[in-house]
C-alpha cells in the first residue's frame, strides 16, 4: 500500500534532505504567464506548490525564476525559498536539467540527498505518485524516476502524412498484428523527475538512466494552449465532483 500520507520526509527517509525545484520562468508565449495564470481561482504555481505541501516529503520547496512575480506568488504559496535564474538558463530552449543543476550549486546538499525537478503547471499532480517514485528512486539511486503514460494506441501502427496526405505506414509489418499482441510503449508524463544530488550534477540524460513508474494519462496532461487550459479546468472540475479519476 502507499505510505501514511501524514508522515513527513525523515519518516521516508532519515538520513537525507528531500528537496522540490520547481523551474518557473516568465516567457510563456502561447499562454502568456502561464505560471500565475489563475487555475480555477488560484495561480497555478500556488496549485502545485501547494500539493507539494500536502505531501508532506519536502524539507525544502525551491523555485527558479526570472520573475519577481513569480517569486512572489511562490513565496505567498509556501515555497521556501526562490532562486534567480539567469537570463541564460530562461530563454524556449533551454533543458531542464542545467536549470536544476544551476539551483543546486546555490544549495548545499549531499550527494544523496534526493531532488525532485516539479514543473510548474502540474494541477493534477498526485503526492501518492510523488511518494511512490521516491521509494522507487531510494531503491535505485543510480536512476532518474519519472511518471510514465502509456500510449492509448499501438505506436506500432503509427504512420505519416506527406504534405499531399498520402500516408506512409512507419513499421508496415505489424500492420495485421492484434494490438493485444504489440509491446505496450511508454511516454514521458511531463509532470517531475526524481533523481539523488549527485545524479542531477552528472553528465546522464534524465531518459537515459531512467525508471518510468505508470500513472494515469490525467497526471501527464499537456496544457500548452489556450484550449489546454479549458479543458484541463473543466477535468479538473469533473474531477472535484468524483466525476473523473
Amino acid at each position: 500500500g502507499w505510505p501514511d500520507h501524514h508522515r513527513g520526509a525523515q519518516a521516508v527517509t532519515k538520513d537525507r534532505i528531500h528537496i522540490a525545484i520547481v523551474p518557473a520562468r516568465a516567457g510563456s508565449k502561447r499562454i502568456p504567464d502561464k505560471n500565475i495564470k489563475e487555475f480555477q481561482g488560484i495561480p497555478m504555481i500556488s496549485r502545485t506548490i501547494g500539493i507539494l505541501l500536502q505531501a508532506k516529503l519536502f524539507d525544502e520547496i525551491v523555485v527558479s525564476t526570472d520573475s519577481p512575480e513569480i517569486t512572489n506568488t511562490s513565496i505567498d504559496a509556501g515555497a521556501t525559498r526562490c532562486i534567480n535564474r539567469p537570463e541564460e538558463l530562461a530563454d524556449d530552449h533551454t533543458p531542464t536539467k542545467p536549470v536544476i543543476q544551476h539551483a543546486l550549486e546555490e544549495l548545499t546538499l549531499s550527494g544523496g540527498d534526493a531532488v525532485c525537478c516539479v514543473y510548474p503547471c502540474n494541477p493534477f499532480l498526485n503526492p501518492k505518485t510523488l511518494r511512490r517514485s521516491l521509494e522507487i528512486l531510494l531503491e535505485n539511486e543510480g536512476h532518474f524516476c519519472l511518471p510514465v503514460i502509456e500510449y492509448p494506441h499501438p505506436i506500432q501502427r503509427a504512420f505519416t502524412l506527406d504534405p499531399q496526405s498520402v500516408i506512409t505506414k512507419r513499421e508496415p509489418q505489424f500492420e495485421l498484428s492484434r494490438t493485444q499482441d504489440l509491446e505496450a510503449c511508454y511516454h514521458d508524463a511531463g509532470s517531475f523527475y526524481w533523481g539523488v544530488n549527485s545524479l542531477w550534477m552528472s553528465d546522464l540524460g534524465l531518459h537515459s538512466n531512467a525508471i518510468g513508474l505508470p500513472v494515469s494519462r490525467l497526471e501527464g496532461l499537456d496544457i500548452d494552449t489556450s484550449d489546454d487550459w479549458s479543458f484541463a479546468e473543466l477535468l479538473f472540475e469533473a474531477k472535484a465532483l468524483g466525476g473523473y479519476r
